[in-house]
């Protein structure tokens, strides 16, 4: 009886480890829930609806509450005077007293969640603190709001601060005013003008991958738009014909090891204005790449040392050759006229002494002045540093904003793009007009 409880017994236990072991599950990681666009602070207009957008990475199971601190309050309340308030889309009609007003939204999924950065309202035509919010840095890839009608300018990083508090930099697009006639941007400096905002720079691509070239222009209503290419052994400029996104502002095209050192820019057409972007070169991984001509610094011009115009060695002065003595000529006793003379006497006939033909006075042909061989002008070896050859899976910038005037209380976007977005995290910075840092 005892053997067969025993037996009973081993079996359940047999039995219930094994349902264990089935029932589980290898771990598996938990994705973080990220803020990835957000508005920023900006200066509105009074009476007018306006749409404040948060996004987020993970969309299934989110939840979402926006908050509000007004201008006299010092603690954060659940903004319940509009239903939008528990999507992530918050819609509602600005008024006079919510000048000042600090907006965020607190963001959930399962047992994570995160608050989006504040941002503040500023009621046109009212005092605004100094540092202007317009351009707050952002920190996010820019998702584009889907109902905002009229954010026309984009990017430009250096944008002049004008007035409004230190905003904390925040991560997208801003909120677009959807009815807000007054949003569009008062033309900048010389209506009639257009400009290039943002464009495309050389890159070191992999073959056979589908890729997007972009520019912005100002104004961008009414411009048209025409990618040029040069190919490799042609020296002239001709339409980028191969793709009808040719006649877009986004160029998407499938890049070929043929397209190794092609050169590419836009010619942007508004009205009887137009504006060509600089050209970028496109290269293909594992390709040559050509290095720079060495541009290197010019080989330091050595000012060589002045040539002593040659300071002639002090002329030798010629210490004159010793002029010969002249042995002391014998009284030139030219040969003396025979003398009739009676029987010789043998008077030793003074062989007169050799006259000496005095070395003739060297005319001091003052010894060859020594030419001032100027000391060898050293050209220093300019070692150039090697061009790196670039790793083609290095993150690289594909287009980024540039410098540019714009008019303030607008909404502006500033956009970056990047060779490798997947995974890719962003931070953008700001440096003050009084700030060093």
């Amino acid at each position: 009886m005892k053997r067969h409880t025993f037996r009973k017994m081993t079996a359940l236990w047999i039995l219930l480890l094994s349902l264990i072991a089935g029932t589980a599950q290898p771990a598996f990681a938990v994705t973080r829930l990220t803020i990835t666009s957000q508005p920023s602070t900006q200066i509105v207009e009074a009476g007018q609806l306006h749409k404040f957008i948060v996004e987020v990475n993970l969309t299934s199971g989110t939840t979402y509450q926006w908050q509000v601190k007004e201008s006299d309050s010092a603690a954060w309340r659940n903004f319940t005077e509009k239903k939008t308030a528990l999507t992530k889309q918050l819609w509602f009609t600005v008024t006079e007293n919510m000048h000042m007003w600090r907006f965020r939204c607190i963001v959930k999924n399962g047992t994570q969640s995160v608050i989006s950065v504040p941002f503040i309202v500023y009621i046109k035509g009212k005092e605004v603190p100094k540092v202007s919010p317009t351009a707050a840095p952002t920190k996010a890839p820019i998702v584009t709001p889907t109902k905002a009608p009229t954010v026309t300018p984009t990017k430009a990083p250096t944008v002049t601060p004008t007035k409004a508090p230190a905003a904390t930099p925040t991560k997208a697009p801003t909120a677009v005013p959807t009815k807000a006639p007054a949003v569009t941007p008062a033309p900048t400096a010389a209506p009639s003008a257009i400009r290039i905002l943002f464009q495309p720079s050389d890159m070191t691509i992999a073959p056979d991958q589908l890729y997007k070239f972009i520019v912005e222009a100002d104004p961008a209503d009414g411009s048209s738009y025409q990618w040029q290419v040069k190919e490799n052994a042609s020296s002239a400029w001709r339409d980028f014909t191969e793709k009808k996104t040719a006649l877009t502002k986004q160029l998407w095209f499938t890049v070929t090891s043929a397209m190794h050192g092609w050169q590419f820019r836009c010619v942007v057409k508004n009205g009887a204005d137009s504006v060509i972007s600089a050209p970028f070169t496109v290269y293909i991984t594992g390709m040559a790449v050509p290095t720079a001509a060495p541009t290197a610094t010019p080989a330091p011009t050595v000012t060589p040392e002045p040539t002593a115009a040659p300071t002639a060695a002090p002329e030798p002065t010629a210490t004159p050759a010793p002029t010969a003595t002249p042995a002391p000529t014998a009284a030139p006793t030219a040969t003396p006229e025979p003398t009739a003379a009676p029987a010789p006497t043998a008077v030793p006939t003074a062989t007169p002494a050799p006259t000496v033909t005095p070395e003739p006075t060297a005319v001091p042909t003052a010894a060859p002045e020594p030419i001032a061989t100027p000391a060898p002008t050293e050209v220093p070896t300019v070692t150039f540093a090697p061009t790196p050859t670039p790793d083609p899976l290095a993150l690289q910038i594909l287009s980024e904003p540039q410098d540019m005037t714009v008019a303030a209380g607008q909404l502006y976007k500033f956009i970056v793009e990047v060779s490798r977005p997947d995974g890719a995290s962003y931070q953008w910075q700001v440096k003050e007009n009084a700030s060093s840092a």
